[in-house]
């Protein structure tokens, strides 16, 4: 499950005026961590504001990160008593994103937090119970979210564990 709080806010930019840092581009201009690092704190961070998401927009990231992303979008829009496409465009003019989006998103994180806790379990376990169709599917969507297979995740938790010898004391 999300951290308490995670969901119950947006981050959205607020730049005064005219002025929006095109930050990628700025970013590119620093040659070291460090100036980039301080670039960002003192140009990006305090142009971030805290809002709360529209109330309908709350409870639907309430029920998906209750489900953990596995509730389909025509079951979040009957609870609402509103049409699916009501739902996307609610979704995307408060985060940027589809609900279709961020149940991919949350199903994953609710993966990912299953194997953290148990490292060596095979993933296979905990396919069905996620709503991904198949092992191919949810290899497919673990490598676009994190850029490397299931099994390499995997091993670089256990390696990571204190059993290994990493993190224990001498």
């Amino acid at each position: 499950s999300a951290p308490a709080g995670l969901f119950d806010q947006v981050l959205r930019f607020s730049f005064p005026g005219e002025y929006s840092p095109i930050i990628p581009e700025n970013l590119a201009r620093f040659e070291t961590l460090e100036k980039k690092t301080a670039y960002f704190l003192d140009s990006v961070l305090p142009c971030l504001v805290r809002t709360a998401p529209p109330p309908a927009v709350g409870l639907m990231l309430k029920r998906i990160t209750e489900t953990g992303g596995t509730i389909r979008i025509d079951e979040l829009a009957g609870g609402l008593s509103c049409s699916s496409r009501h739902i996307s465009r609610l979704f995307l003019a408060a985060l940027g994103c589809s609900p279709k989006g961020f149940c991919r998103y949350a199903r994953f994180q609710t993966v990912l937090a299953a194997m953290e806790r148990a490292p060596g379990r095979n993933s296979a376990a905990f396919l069905q119970k996620t709503g991904y169709s198949d092992r191919a599917h949810f290899q497919r969507e673990f490598r676009e979210f994190t850029g490397i297979t299931p099994r390499q995740y995997t091993r670089q938790l256990t390696a990571l564990t204190p059993t290994a010898g990493i993190l224990s004391a001498p």
